[in-house]
């Protein structure tokens, strides 16, 4: 176990076998933890972007399957999910900064159960 960039409320430990952790000794490989109250910008995790392009997370099978959320810079910076690294042209889901969605494919009433929506305005690509 190593301690990294130590403060004596929220340690951040790296454990030999490449495990780290933020707040806590992981269990997995990245693990954050944080017990507080706060609601703002300043709770979670934040991905950043200061530049051109996209602020993004993306999982990965090996091999398989890749996806990947974020926002999108250079469209308009829409929330994006996306069946690869490209938010730009794989997005399967997209959240404007109005509030309107759009979803890829067909949205029929075994995925949309008719319910009302007040927020949301459905479109279909």
């Amino acid at each position: 176990l190593y301690d990294i960039g130590v403060n004596s409320t929220n340690p951040v430990h790296k454990f030999t076998g490449g495990h780290v952790g933020i707040g806590i000794t992981p269990v997995s490989t990245l693990h954050v933890y944080e017990n507080s109250t706060e609601t703002s910008g300043n709770a979670g995790i934040t991905v950043e972007n200061d530049g051109n392009g996209d602020a993004t997370v993306q999982f990965l099978l090996t091999g398989i399957r890749r996806w990947a959320t974020g926002i999108d810079h250079s469209d308009s910076d829409k929330f994006k999910i996306a069946s690869s690294g490209d938010l730009g042209s794989d997005a399967h889901f997209v959240i404007d900064t109005s509030g309107a969605a759009t979803f890829a494919g067909a949205v029929t009433a075994t995925t949309y159960n008719g319910r009302k929506c007040n927020k949301w305005s459905l479109h279909y690509r």
